[in-house]
């Protein structure tokens, strides 16, 4: 596979842990089921229809916790929406610039023009018939892909929230 113009070539850059970054791009499937009771935790499956990683969050809980665990069960994260900070958010290790009108975005390094990973909705008459919300994402070589999935699921929240 091409790297697009702008895409890092670097060592492994783990945000949540060394193990999620491969050395080659990692293309995966977000699907989350929308309008039922669970309020659709996501899945993240391979290209191959594997399961890699699933999403669990309560409707209503007092912190709004969210956990990535692993296919087997195994919690690799928790998240949960932010009161507020006291930090320079000036400065950040990622740039997100999505479009919602065309439901994609693409992450970068920090300030740079370098590419870590791209997002974009994919609808079929299958998703809208089942009910099913899929978002393709590529995470390019020595992106932590646990951490690029846990960003597009917050991203995703963030949107259906407003």
């Amino acid at each position: 596979m091409a790297e697009p113009a702008g895409t890092m070539q670097s060592a492994p850059q783990p945000v949540v842990g060394l193990p999620y970054c491969c050395p080659n791009p990692v293309d995966v499937a977000i699907v989350r089921k929308v309008m039922t009771l669970s309020d659709g935790n996501p899945v993240v499956t391979d290209n191959n229809g594997n399961l890699i990683f699933k999403v669990k969050g309560a409707l209503l809980t007092l912190h709004d916790r969210k956990v990535l665990s692993d296919a087997s069960g195994q919690p690799i994260l928790t998240f949960r929406k932010k009161v507020c900070s006291l930090m320079n958010e000036d400065v950040s290790d990622f740039k997100v610039k999505c479009s919602w009108f065309d439901r994609s975005c693409v992450i970068y390094a920090g300030g740079s023009s370098n590419i870590v990973a791209q997002m974009h909705k994919k609808t079929s008459i299958q998703s809208l018939f089942l009910g099913k919300d899929k978002f393709m994402v590529t995470i390019y070589p020595n992106i932590d892909y646990a951490f690029i999935i846990t960003l597009i699921v917050i991203l995703d929240e963030i949107r259906r929230s407003n």
